[in-house]
């Protein structure tokens, strides 16, 4: 109906913007699962909503076979592992796999204390830089850049936590960190970064707001997985899923995590990658 759906917009829109303290994340929570109890949105929505301040209701469970919510507690390894995926119809097995391997979503790796350090350092570097609609190689609409090489000691510690997590060796990161300020009207068309400029393994940093990744494979363009990025998040793009697939960040009017719409704001991203192979 318009209210469910006027519902599950206005709600999903306010998990995706707000910076959010304990309060807000327990009224909210409690806010769902009085719809939920109601019967206003279906379970598998309002699981969505959760996921993007990465607090699931703990009496839903989604089965990935099926795509129906359950009501059960137990959640697998798999499970954590792909909660954040949302694999299209066609997807074969062989794709999750790869995926699964090859690409992680880790949930609130800042705190948001945290998130306000990097975005009031990052800030100053945009101020007299405005929204770009061309991007170099066609890639970015509306957006602003630079690159950071310095960074105060609180932000430094936190880059080091990133780079621990994500590379394996940090011998060969990039010494300059991306930085990447996305319009809340902008969006990445899908593309594979260039082999000559980065080597095997992405690293970004989401701040501000939540949006949707989505992966589609290069030989087989049926083969597409939708992947929620909640504020504070990090994820690791790499080796297949970083070469094989194409990504892009999806524009408002499409930004959807199965049926959940995932509006997204400006949003930051801080990137890193290692040297070309």
């Amino acid at each position: 109906s318009t209210h469910q759906n006027d519902l599950t917009y206005h709600t999903s829109r306010h998990y995706c913007s707000c910076s959010s303290n304990i309060v807000d994340v327990a009224c909210l929570r409690a806010y769902i699962n009085e719809i939920n109890r109601r019967g206003f949105m279906p379970p598998h929505i309002i699981k969505a909503a959760f996921l993007l301040f990465n607090t699931p209701p703990e009496d839903l469970s989604y089965n990935k076979s099926t795509g129906d919510s359950g009501t059960s507690n137990n959640v697998s390894d798999n499970d954590s592992k792909t909660r954040h995926f949302s694999f299209h119809p066609g997807c074969s097995e062989h794709t999750r796999t790869e995926i699964i391997s090859s690409y992680q979503v880790i949930p609130d790796f800042i705190s948001p204390e945290e998130e306000q350090f990097i975005i009031a350092e990052v800030d100053p570097h945009f101020q007299r830089l405005p929204y770009e609609f061309d991007h170099w190689d066609d890639a970015i609409v509306g957006f602003r850049e630079t690159e950071v090489s310095r960074w105060s000691s609180n932000c430094a510690s936190i880059l080091e936590r990133l780079k621990t997590r994500a590379f394996s060796t940090k011998k060969k990161i990039l010494v300059f960190t991306h930085i990447l300020d996305l319009a809340e009207n902008g969006h990445i068309k899908p593309h594979v970064d260039s082999i000559r400029f980065s080597g095997n393994t992405i690293a970004g940093l989401s701040l501000n707001s939540a949006a949707v990744m989505r992966l589609v494979s290069e030989s087989d363009t049926n083969q597409v997985v939708d992947i929620l990025l909640p504020p504070r998040s990090l994820y690791i793009m790499k080796d297949r899923s970083r070469y094989n697939y194409t990504h892009e960040v999806l524009a408002n009017e499409y930004s959807k995590f199965g049926d959940m719409p995932v509006p997204k704001t400006r949003r930051i991203s801080i990137i890193c990658r290692n040297e070309p192979l």
